[in-house]
């Protein structure tokens, strides 16, 4: 997983539970985030702040100050995805088939928006339009009004499960699905 911090920065996470921060400018590691040791660290968000989110396989999300490398707070959730919202909280995705909108101080749940038939794996949020998309197990790919919880738009076409989505440079949206192919939305 990785994750691009405001102030240039760039923080990477992977199995063993390793998160470090990089000053990609210098070419070296500037710091450890000590927490999820033992679990693959799942995904990392970045929030407009500079905090930042990560999810492991531990079932711990956490909130980090990472210039100072320290934990804010944590909660205990298992995370597939977790992607920052403009409002300064955060939606995340696990198995449930549910994607969970958290409060700005990232400290309370507010909503839980459902509407997938499968596990939902991927996360992105769609600068354009303020909508977050998400991508499941069941195929689909949905785009949400975060304001009103509500989905706006499904999208099919892929024979697998969905597995990544993201936005390329231009603002379309691609997804990566266990069908092996690539489509751009």
């Amino acid at each position: 997983a990785l994750a691009a911090l405001p102030n240039g920065w760039l923080v990477s996470g992977c199995a063993g539970g390793i998160v470090k921060a990089w000053d990609v400018e210098c070419r070296r590691e500037v710091g450890h985030l000590p927490g999820h040791e033992g679990a693959e660290v799942t995904a990392l968000a970045s929030l407009s702040d500079g905090r930042l989110l990560t999810a492991s396989g531990d079932g711990v999300v956490k909130v980090w100050n990472v210039e100072e490398c320290r934990e804010l707070a944590s909660f205990t959730r298992v995370v597939a995805a977790v992607v920052a919202l403009p409002n300064g909280g955060a939606a995340s995705s696990s198995g449930d088939q549910l994607v969970r909108l958290w409060s700005a101080d990232l400290s309370a749940e507010v909503a839980t928006m459902p509407g997938h038939a499968g596990p939902v794996t991927s996360l992105v949020l769609l600068p354009r339009s303020g909508l977050l998309a998400s991508a499941s197990h069941d195929r689909t790919i949905k785009t949400w009004d975060v304001d009103t919880r509500k989905p706006r738009l499904t999208l099919k076409g892929h024979r697998g499960s969905v597995d990544a989505i993201d936005l390329l440079p231009e603002g379309h949206l691609i997804s990566a699905s266990a069908d092996t192919f690539l489509k751009v939305w």
